[in-house]
């Protein structure tokens, strides 16, 4: 048994300086594959980041040009919420008040002859028993003149219409005079 202990003598002093250099070997091989992994990886990434960066830039273009005219969008877009809002109240109050002045005043234009009152007189419709319940707006074949009779296409009633323009009676004194 002591030939053993010589052999196992023998090959520790033969193993453990070759695992000592084997495994300093190894690791110096690791070192140098990750430096060079790291440099492999830089350059071969480098080229999609600046890729990467190029496209980021163009798909920003358009932000970049808004952004300069952020404050007239901003003033635009505000008059035309304003717009749209100060439009509704317009038409709706609009539309309340001829409603309203519809039904208060009566039609004037009915669609058949105006009501007469119990002493023959004519009387202003909805005065009497309610309120005509007639459209607001007629077709003009439709249309009868206040005396109950048919308007004719193309005439028109007497008095003032809405394009009449009234003109100024000169004074008696003329602007030399007075000044």
């Amino acid at each position: 048994m002591a030939w053993m202990t010589v052999v196992a003598t023998a090959l520790s002093f033969i193993a453990y300086p070759s695992l000592y250099i084997i495994t300093a070997a190894y690791s110096l091989l690791q070192l140098l594959v990750k430096a060079l992994a790291k440099v492999l990886v830089t350059l071969l990434v480098t080229p999609l980041l600046y890729l990467g960066n190029s496209i980021l830039y163009l798909v920003l273009l358009p932000l970049r040009i808004l952004a300069k005219f952020e404050s007239i969008i901003i003033y635009l877009g505000v008059a035309i919420v304003m717009g749209m809002g100060s439009g509704f109240i317009v038409y709706y109050s609009s539309s309340t008040v001829v409603n309203l002045l519809g039904q208060a005043m009566g039609a004037l234009w009915t669609p058949s002859a105006p009501p007469t009152g119990p002493s023959g007189s004519k009387a202003l419709p909805g005065r009497q028993a309610g309120l005509v319940k007639a459209p607001l707006f007629l077709p003009r074949d439709r249309w009868r003149r206040r005396d109950g009779k048919k308007a004719l296409r193309g005439t028109r009633q007497a008095g003032l219409q809405a394009s009449t323009i009234l003109e100024e009676d000169s004074s008696q004194y003329s602007d030399e005079e007075l000044g």
